[in-house]
């Protein structure tokens, strides 16, 4: 809703921040911060909720507060099918 625009790196195993013009703001997650491998996917829902889903093959949930990103929820996710 703010226009922010949020970028899945995955080779850098990190979730970045910009602005509606696409400059830096701030990394958000990194490997540490709850990911355990880099994130292949994200999505928002304007109410301080970010979803990454991980090369973990899990789907995290993260809160957003003034003091950063916390998991609220994890789920596994179906292992590849050969």
């Amino acid at each position: 809703a703010q226009g922010y625009i949020f970028i899945a790196d995955l080779y850098n195993e990190k979730v970045y921040m910009l602005d509606s013009s696409g400059k830096y703001i701030k990394t958000l997650l990194a490997r540490g911060d709850g990911l355990k491998g880099g994130p292949g996917a994200i999505a928002t829902n304007g109410h301080g909720l970010l979803v990454v889903a991980d090369d973990e093959k899990a789907l995290k949930i993260f809160q957003y507060s003034e003091n950063g990103f916390t998991v609220l929820r994890r789920f596994s996710m179906c292992p590849d099918v050969s």
